[in-house]
């Protein structure tokens, strides 16, 4: 089970790279979910609403939500992960918050019906999306459990108390 855990947060972690790399691109990405062989990247300017052409379904880009991403103190918070999924569909449409903690995130209005929130050591949120324009956002601290251990000086590695 806590390899599955970890197997969960890798791919979060991943999923907010590619969040924070196509937000510093000034860029919207879309993943197909399939594999190597058939995944398809497309990127848009995120300054107008487009289609996205290939082999997987064409989407038109016709909605846009913004909103800011604050901790529990009211601070912003940078590269929280911002992702609008399909149901049913493994196409993901996300972006990351900027240093403001502020997002804008293009999507297919009639698609996308809720909207994730995630950030390492922070809960998930997950918000329907509805008619809304605009969604700012808390996160909470997660509580963290820790395997008890202790790290073994010589080797450097992690020993889990039995």
């Amino acid at each position: 089970m806590k390899t599955l855990r970890s197997k969960i947060a890798v791919l979060r972690a991943l999923v907010i790279i590619l969040a924070v790399a196509a937000t510093a691109f000034g860029m919207t990405a879309c993943s197909s979910g399939k594999s190597d062989e058939d995944t398809q990247w497309a990127t848009m300017k995120s300054a107008s609403p487009t289609q996205m052409k290939g082999k997987g379904p064409v989407y038109t880009y016709d909605a846009t939500l913004v909103g800011t991403v604050k901790d529990e103190e009211g601070y912003p918070l940078e590269t929280v992960s911002v992702v609008a999924l399909i149901p049913g569909d493994p196409h993901v449409f996300a972006t990351a918050t900027d240093k403001d903690g502020k997002y804008e995130l293009k999507y297919p209005k009639k698609l996308v019906k809720e909207i994730e929130f995630s950030m390492l050591g922070k809960e998930k949120v997950t918000l329907p999306i509805g008619k809304k324009k605009k969604i700012d956002v808390v996160l909470k601290d997660e509580a963290l459990e820790l395997d008890p251990g202790y790290l073994d000086q010589p080797t450097g590695a992690f020993r889990i108390i039995q």
